[in-house]
């Protein structure tokens, strides 16, 4: 069906090679630029096809990110998608894309406020910080406007996606059953170029402790395991929405495979997420008799994968569903911390710094750990700027379902909606117990890449809507 599939594959094989040389001994210490110098070579001279840079460069980036080596934490993909961005300003198109899609104006204003927030806020330096890393958001949804106007296929460049991250996810896999290797991999040089340096040098200089640690979870380019859970959710997304249109071997391969990874990270809400997302895909997508085909097949399915797991593995998993555990979970301490705070600066919030400078006074009189963050997307964006930028964040979503469900029903069913319902489903499910999105590279360009892609509207198709209303 797809002629450049073939190339897809040499690409996946490329990855995959380079996924394995996390795994060597660190102790030769040229092996990491004499072998990255001979991939960027291949690369190179993968690239010199037509449209494979748009194809396949820039997904290959969006999945690694590739840290540069500077004291910034900026990515090799943030850093090409500011210059296009920049590109597309010059050539007028951010004003196109702005007048004809909803989201991409609801999101401005609510970058806006968080600007305005950064006057009255304990850490300025942070708030811009902060801010900077939403604005990624903003120009990966242009980077997708900006795809679609050069008409290049949404399928193709799904694919790409899909194909380019799972090396990431066998590689999750591998890592929870060997959890040796992935400590290794975190103190190679080869981790840097896939995990913000800094951050990373602070975990294994023991400054900052995250659950990538725990030796029944597995993170591999992330060291909140909870994020990974989003990460490889999203690619799901992608691959199992395309399974239940076509049936075809690499879609089910690669579901299995993305599903085996969300469930590497043992994330609790990484569970609930991807259970909630394969009901709704199901339900949207198939009658009921159909319907109750597929669970019986995915039943079969879990009992398989659990008889061949570890059981110390599925042991753990259990004992963090037990109700006890879930009853005392730090969670609910955060929560209740977070709505006192409400109450007493409901409109403004916090401003950014505030949760840091008060939460760890609280934080000490209950006896829980101060560095916890507010884990829950929509208090982290309160906290930031207040009421009006989290109705506006609350808006975006429900901007974003509306028209990608509307869209879905009026394309007759086509999964590549689905996919995106899936995505916003995913992120909303676990963002409710976890903080991440906006301030996680990773997450935020796949996340309003894939938004990008399927929201955009020609100006014609706009100019036609505006007519029929007013007729």
């Amino acid at each position: 069906m797809y002629p450049l599939y073939s190339n897809k594959f040499r690409f996946f094989i490329l990855t995959a090679i380079t996924m394995v040389i996390a795994l060597l001994p660190s102790f030769l210490p040229l092996y990491i630029p004499i072998i990255l110098i001979a991939v960027i070579g291949v690369i190179i001279l993968f690239l010199t096809k037509e449209q494979s840079i748009l194809y396949y460069g820039i997904p290959f980036l969006i999945i690694y990110q590739l840290y540069l080596p500077l004291n910034l934490s900026l990515t090799l993909m943030v850093l090409i998608s500011l210059i296009l961005f920049a590109n597309e300003y010059l050539n007028k198109n951010l004003l196109r894309y702005f007048k004809a899609h909803n989201s991409m104006k609801i999101y401005f204003f609510m970058l806006l406020i968080m600007s305005c927030a950064i006057m009255y806020s304990p850490n300025q330096y942070l708030g811009l910080k902060l801010t900077f890393f939403s604005f990624v958001g903003l120009i990966s949804l242009c980077l997708g406007f900006y795809y679609r106007r050069k008409e290049l296929s949404v399928i193709k460049v799904l694919d790409s996606i899909m194909i380019i991250g799972l090396p990431i996810a066998i590689t999750n896999i591998f890592f929870l059953v060997f959890p040796e290797l992935e400590l290794e991999f975190l103190k190679s040089r080869l981790a840097q170029l896939f995990i913000d340096p800094s951050t990373l040098r602070m975990l294994n200089n023991g400054e900052i402790f995250n659950n990538i640690l725990d030796p029944y979870k597995a993170g591999t380019f992330f060291i909140n395991a909870n994020v990974a859970s989003v990460y490889f959710g999203l690619l799901f997304c992608i691959s199992f929405s395309q399974m239940i249109d076509t049936w075809k071997f690499r879609y089910i391969s690669s579901t299995i495979i993305f599903i085996g990874a969300v469930l590497a990270t043992q994330s609790r809400t990484g569970l609930l997420a991807l259970t909630v997302v394969l009901l709704i895909f199901l339900i949207l997508k198939f009658s009921f008799r159909t319907l109750m085909r597929l669970v019986l097949l995915n039943i079969i399915i879990v009992v398989i994968v659990f008889s061949v797991t570890p059981q110390s593995i599925i042991y753990n998993l259990i004992k963090r569903l037990n109700v006890d555990v879930v009853g005392n979970d730090p969670r609910v301490l955060i929560w209740d911390f977070t709505f006192d705070k409400i109450k007493e600066h409901p409109f403004l919030g916090l401003g950014f710094g505030g949760w840091e400078s008060e939460f760890p006074i609280y934080a000490l009189r209950v006896g829980t750990d101060p560095s916890f963050p507010p884990h829950n997307i929509f208090v982290i964006i309160w906290s930031w700027a207040g009421i009006p930028c989290l109705i506006l964040f609350v808006l975006f979503f429900i901007n974003l379902m509306i028209t990608l469900y509307t869209k879905y029903t009026n394309s007759k069913k086509d999964v590549i909606y689905l996919c995106g319902l899936g995505c916003i489903i995913f992120v909303i499910v676990q963002g409710m117990f976890d903080n991440f999105f906006l301030h996680n590279y990773s997450i935020s360009t796949l996340f309003f890449f894939i938004m990008g892609l399927l929201l955009y509207k020609e100006e014609a198709e706009v100019n036609l809507t505006s007519e029929t209303r007013i007729t």
